[in-house]
């Protein structure tokens, strides 16, 4: 920085000159130190401070220039009776105003007797009149917040004095400003425990673990005043985003994926970062958000991304590195409290995705044994080998086409693999018989439901699939059993079980008639939308069939109406 010409720098310790004590002086300051309890918001306590200041330094007109928090680089601006080139109020780069910058970057109170000569002219200021100049810090505690330039525009030139009483405003609004920001930083601290509590109960209380981790990365966007946050886990082909905050960054990443995250394949966490560095668990910052998201393979047109800093928070510990947590940060230099929240996240993750690996180590076993059931089941009646198990892989894949979250493809998936567990109570004479059932018989089968309901009742962790398999054979047009509902007071798990049932009916071959033609079984099963099915549910079961190539497991051959048989 250059120092002006007919720069004046005011005296220092040793040296003394006679300094005014006027009463307006203390009451100046005491409007100044009264902006401690006025909400901290620049355009609060700026015209009250430069008032203050003008009368305080005689002057004709003043400027506050506050530095930015988050950018030091620039100045929030107040002018009060001398214009600026730029905006009247706003944020403005120290560069771009030589008087600013000297005012700003002196450090120390100074004045210009003479403004016409000095190197800081500029022709608009000039033009109202100004024939002095002087600026003082807005600094105390050794933090420098910005400047006060004060103008005159008659009588006598800025002196010592002036510049020295100017530079008592500046102390006093810094002592505000340092008060005001201890309180924000105070109710940053408080919020953002409050924001990790939350977010570790909701991660922690989580349904399943795909909630869970949206719920980490929401929580890491909170903590972090973060543009975006996203949940990364590795898996066997690289990594993937298991959970990501809504806005523009992620619109854009769904839009180049076709619509969904589940679409973005990423590069291995691994090929970006050593194992050593991802275990030991510390965030790592890139400087570069845009040259990050490349390496990992993320899409993204976002003007959101470039210029960012990013963080990746391992989700990690000794024996297995899980995934990570990303944030796009909003500040240039980020609050070090920012990473230990991140920290504390990133160690709940690790917690929830352990529980949910013995989570699926226990269903699997529990599902081991059921298929076990269901086996010795289809065991007693000839005909229905492979159905349960059939009819439930084709259930979880109508039910992920519906939107079911992991918490009810659980029940769909047990439900469908024991919805005929109660034919376990039906004579297999009657099960196996190749004709027509009689009244008694064809009530008695239709128990098989019922029964099944108080099997599962019994068992605590299929206790929640009951329902579904209670209603498993009920119409969409309110004619099946054993209750005889209709439309949507069917349990949708049990509409989604009828119409996968029915379908795997009409497929494979069955004691009253060969398996259907698949053209013809896709016609019955159409047409049975909206009287014997849920319309919506054929829809998705459809879309699942045109994905598998139109199939069925059975043989393709004509044969009488399967549709009604089917409840039986």
């Amino acid at each position: 920085m250059r120092i002006p010409t007919a720069l004046k720098l005011t005296p220092r310790s040793g040296d003394t000159y006679p300094m005014r004590a006027a009463a307006s002086d203390h009451a100046a300051l005491a409007r100044i130190t009264a902006l401690v309890d006025v909400a901290p918001q620049f355009e609060h306590l700026a015209p009250t401070a430069a008032d203050a200041a003008r009368e305080l330094a005689g002057a004709q007109g003043v400027w506050v220039c506050v530095r930015r928090r988050r950018n030091r680089d620039a100045v929030l601006r107040h002018t009060l009776g001398i214009e600026a080139r730029h905006a009247t109020s706003g944020e403005v780069p120290i560069g771009a105003d030589p008087l600013i910058e000297l005012a700003v970057l002196a450090g120390r109170d100074l004045f210009i007797p003479d403004y016409a000569v000095s190197d800081v002219y500029d022709p608009l200021v000039n033009e109202q009149g100004v024939i002095s100049v002087a600026a003082a810090p807005i600094a105390a505690g050794g933090q420098e917040l910005g400047a006060l330039i004060a103008f005159r525009t008659k009588g006598e030139p800025f002196g010592p004095d002036d510049a020295a009483r100017l530079a008592q405003a500046g102390t006093a609004l810094a002592v505000v400003l340092t008060a005001h920001e201890a309180r924000r930083e105070h109710a940053r601290a408080l919020a953002r425990e409050r924001l990790l509590a939350r977010a570790a109960f909701e991660t922690a209380s989580a349904p399943a673990l795909g909630v869970a981790l949206q719920r980490t990365a929401e929580g890491a966007a909170d903590v972090s005043d973060a543009v975006f946050a996203a949940v990364i886990v590795a898996d066997e082909e690289g990594s993937r985003i298991a959970g990501a905050t809504a806005g523009p960054v992620r619109d854009d990443l769904t839009a180049v994926a076709g619509g969904h995250l589940r679409g973005v394949r990423l590069a291995g966490l691994t090929e970006l970062v050593s194992v050593e560095s991802l275990a030991a668990g510390r965030p790592l910052l890139f400087v570069d958000a845009l040259a990050l998201f490349a390496r990992l393979g993320l899409p993204t047109r976002s003007h959101d991304v470039r210029g960012r800093l990013a963080v990746l928070e391992p989700i990690a510990e000794a024996d297995g590195v899980y995934g990570a947590i990303l944030v796009l940060l909003e500040a240039d230099s980020p609050d070090p409290a920012v990473f230990g929240s991140l920290e504390t996240l990133a160690s709940n993750a690790v917690g929830v995705i352990r529980r949910a690996r013995l989570h699926r180590e226990v269903e699997g076993a529990y599902l081991s044994t059921v298929t076990a059931l269901a086996n010795a089941l289809e065991a007693k009646d000839a005909h229905t080998h492979e159905h349960a198990s059939e009819t439930a892989r084709l259930a979880v894949d109508v039910g992920r086409e519906l939107g079911l979250d992991a918490s009810d493809l659980r029940d769909l998936e047990f439900a469908a693999v024991l919805h005929d567990v109660g034919k376990i109570a039906i004579p297999e004479a009657i099960l196996n018989r190749d004709g027509p059932l009689t009244p008694a018989e064809r009530l008695l089968i239709e128990e098989h439901t019922v029964i099944g309901e108080r099997i599962l009742r019994g068992i605590p962790f299929l206790a929640s699939a009951a329902t579904a398999v209670r209603s498993a054979h009920e119409r969409w047009d309110g004619r099946g059993y054993p209750d005889a509902i209709g439309g949507e007071t069917i349990p949708l798990l049990s509409r989604v079980i009828f119409s996968c049932d029915t379908w795997d009916v009409m497929t494979s071959d069955r004691p009253y008639r060969p398996a259907l033609e698949l053209s013809e079984a896709r016609r019955r099963l159409a047409e049975a939308a909206g009287s014997q099915l849920d319309p919506t549910v054929v829809g998705a079961l459809e879309r699942v069939l045109d994905r598998r190539g139109g199939g069925g497991r059975g043989a393709a051959r004509r044969g009488p109406d399967a549709i009604d048989r089917a409840a039986a």
